[in-house]
């Protein structure tokens, strides 16, 4: 199944702000962590929408919500080094860095989607999810940033 990818308009209140560096009044609380209020809300009717379908979407951690800039850059330098090997590099602090073998790619810090407030990765994100996900994610503003990554969704109205 082919994964919708939609683009990501931010919210106007975010116009100015830093990535990872969001003023607490901008996030609300959800099951499992934190987002951009607005984003918060839609995933708080989809949860909802969800759990009528015996679906239950749970976020990995709650650092796999609303992700600080510090854990961004914390995850980017435990996966990335400068060694050059095989794979396209980042470019980050004037410098490229590989992925380390055996480790999941990240973003560059200041970069995600989650330092928006605006992604989140769920756990267990099985087919039976995945399915109800492709049919009613769209309905709450969210869709998928990567093909590989069908766990990470995240809320592209604005």
């Amino acid at each position: 199944m082919k994964l919708p990818i939609k683009p990501v308009t931010l919210p106007k209140d975010l116009v100015g702000k830093t990535n990872g560096k969001l003023p607490d009044f901008l996030l609300k609380p959800i099951p499992g962590g934190h987002m951009h209020h607005i984003a918060a809300d839609a995933y708080i009717n989809l949860h909802s929408s969800a759990l009528k379908a015996d679906i239950d979407l749970e976020p990995t951690s709650d650092v796999d919500t609303y992700r600080r800039y510090s854990v961004q850059l914390g995850a980017f330098l435990h996966r990335y080094d400068n060694t050059p090997r095989k794979g396209l590099p980042k470019r980050f602090q004037g410098r490229l860095w590989w992925l380390k073998p055996g480790f999941a790619g990240a973003a560059v810090p200041g970069t995600s989607n989650h330092g928006w407030g605006l992604a989140i990765d769920l756990k267990n994100c099985n087919q039976k999810t995945l399915e109800w996900l492709y049919v009613n994610a769209d309905k709450h503003g969210f869709s998928w940033e990567d093909q590989s990554e069908p766990w990470h969704i995240r809320y592209y109205k604005g």
